[in-house]
C-alpha cells in the first residue's frame, strides 16, 4: 500500500467514526495504532467499515467513545470476509 493509498484509509476510517459520532472528536495515538492493525493485516476499507457500523448498530442507547469498541466487531467481520473469499 502506497503512503498515499495508508492516508487515504485512516482518513475514511476516521472520517466514518467521526460521522457517526456526530461530533468532530479527534482519535487517540490507541485508535490509530488500531487503525494501522487492520491496515498491516490487509483488512479491505469495506470490512472495516461493515465491523464498525455493525459494533454501532448493536450500541443500543450507550453512545460508544472510543472507536476502541468497534474492535471486536472488526475482528468478527474479518473472519466473516475470510471465510467467504476462501470459500470462493
Amino acid at each position: 500500500m502506497t503512503p498515499e493509498e495508508s492516508a487515504r484509509y485512516i482518513r475514511e476510517i476516521a472520517d466514518h467514526w467521526i460521522a457517526l459520532c456526530g461530533t468532530r472528536l479527534l482519535l487517540s495515538n490507541a485508535e490509530f495504532e488500531l487503525i494501522r492493525g487492520w491496515r498491516e493485516r490487509d483488512l479491505p476499507l469495506r470490512v472495516v467499515l461493515r465491523g464498525i457500523n455493525d459494533a454501532w448498530a448493536s450500541r443500543g442507547k450507550t453512545k460508544p467513545s472510543s472507536l476502541h469498541y468497534c474492535g471486536p466487531a472488526v475482528d468478527r467481520a474479518e473472519r466473516y470476509w475470510r471465510a467467504a473469499v476462501a470459500e470462493s
